[in-house]
């Protein structure tokens, strides 16, 4: 199964959502980890509906909007989803530009690669920022209420170390530059 999949079935075990909302919930959920667009959503919801995971819970229809589908993750679903997550996954491959710069950072000055050096950083003080606002937006009991407070939890402060540890490594490749010449 894959992590699109995957990721829509995690979001209808918590609650049903239309495709809309799915989207939603991954833009503020799963966006910093993964890229899902609408292309992407709709047919797998269909694939998901076929394979008997999903199904179709209510149709709405509000005023003038166009009818809203409301999905469900069915009990298959929802077995299929426990045993996915508990196989082992391959590690990831790091699909990120940037280390193509570093690699041939050998044909750049100084200065030009400082500049790489800073958009990135800056890039990442952004990413940085999103993951301590969505903590923010979490429930602030010292025991998370949920057990889904808790893995939302897990996850963006997964994300706020990650984005900390490659800003500590362009600083300590800043702090390197020197050593070039």
């Amino acid at each position: 199964m894959n992590t699109i999949a995957l990721s829509i079935l995690s979001l209808l075990a918590r609650q049903p959502l239309s495709g809309y909302d799915l989207k939603q919930q991954m833009n503020n959920r799963i966006s910093q980890f993964i890229h899902v667009s609408n292309n992407q959503i709709y047919p797998q919801l269909k694939k998901l509906e076929v394979d008997g995971l999903v199904e179709l819970s209510q149709v709405t229809k509000d005023g003038t909007y166009p009818e809203k589908k409301i999905y469900a993750i069915t009990p298959t679903g929802l077995t299929q989803l426990k045993q996915a997550s508990q196989q082992e996954f391959k590690d990831a491959v790091i699909k990120d530009g940037f280390l193509v710069k570093v690699q041939n950072s050998w044909l750049f000055s100084d200065e030009e690669f400082q500049q790489q050096i800073e958009t990135e950083r800056q890039r990442h003080v952004d990413k940085l920022q999103v993951f301590a606002d969505k903590l923010a937006q979490l429930p602030t009991n010292a025991e998370p209420t949920l057990a889904q407070d808790f893995a939302s939890r897990a996850i963006l402060e997964y994300g706020q170390m990650y984005e900390q540890n490659y800003l500590d490594w362009l600083d300590q490749m800043t702090s390197d530059l020197p050593a070039r010449k």
